[in-house]
């Protein structure tokens, strides 16, 4: 069950994480060392593990998979446990195991990517994302994550394919990306009418930016656009309704 999986759940966390290792000036891949937690009574320890990995409890679980090393499960839970403690090093050496053992399973290559991204090593995240789309190519959360470790990654090529392929499953954040290296001409030729479009869609799909940036482009008459007055209106009024505050920095910088 790819959408909706916890992966999604546990790639929040781990940003979490990173943020909360800045604010304590402790770099990436640098272990920690956290509170170990007991096995309550009759609790075995692949449920330690499953109760205790996001806190870092990498010894309950390195039991638990020591017990049964047939248990996908604790080995997951084997990986979040060395993220949580920003243990790189064992963190790849987990998901490497995962993937020996389900060679064809797109989500054992997503949660790697993913693992690899909290660690800002978007380069190494290229390999699992890669293979992720290939088992995987029309997986929303799956584009989604490639498209931030190409960009990351200054791939733009490979970014430009995730976002727009993604923005044609209809992934309004996607469309607006699109858009954008339409604008800017990464990873695919400068075009600003495909740009509009793209700014378009994703402006009919909610997209506040995009809203803001149609009101520009129409009350200048931009991006193969003529000045519109009404439609500038139009998306100005839309934007300031829907949360864009006065004068925002709506396009992105690389």
């Amino acid at each position: 069950m790819i959408d909706g999986r916890p992966t999604i759940a546990l790639l929040v966390f781990a940003l979490g994480l990173l943020a909360a290792n800045a604010s304590a000036q402790t770099p990436p891949g640098q272990p920690i060392n956290p509170p170990v937690a007991a096995n309550r009574p009759g609790e075995s320890d692949a449920a330690l593990c499953a109760r205790t990995a996001r806190e870092g409890n990498f010894k309950a679980c390195t039991r638990a998979v020591t017990d049964n090393p047939d248990d996908l499960d604790s080995r997951r839970n084997l990986a979040a446990a060395y993220l949580a403690v920003n243990d790189l090093e064992n963190t790849d050496r987990v998901h490497r195991e995962i993937i020996a053992l389900i060679p064809d399973d797109p989500h054992a290559y997503y949660d790697y990517a993913a693992a690899l991204s909290t660690f800002f090593e978007y380069k190494l995240a290229m390999e699992p994302i890669r293979a992720a789309l290939r088992l995987a190519p029309d997986d929303l959360p799956t584009l989604r994550l490639a498209a931030i470790i190409f960009e990351q990654a200054k791939s733009y090529r490979d970014a430009f394919a995730a976002a727009h392929a993604g923005a044609e499953h209809g992934e309004v954040l996607l469309m607006f990306d699109t858009a954008v290296y339409y604008q800017r001409g990464l990873g695919t030729p400068v075009d600003p009418t495909a740009a509009r479009l793209w700014f378009e869609r994703a402006a009919n799909a909610g997209h506040v930016a995009a809203m803001e940036i149609l009101g520009k482009i129409y009350r200048e008459g931009r991006d193969g656009a003529p000045v519109d007055a009404a439609r500038a209106e139009y998306w100005e009024k839309r934007a300031a309704d829907e949360g864009i505050p006065p004068n925002p920095p709506a396009e992105r910088t690389y």
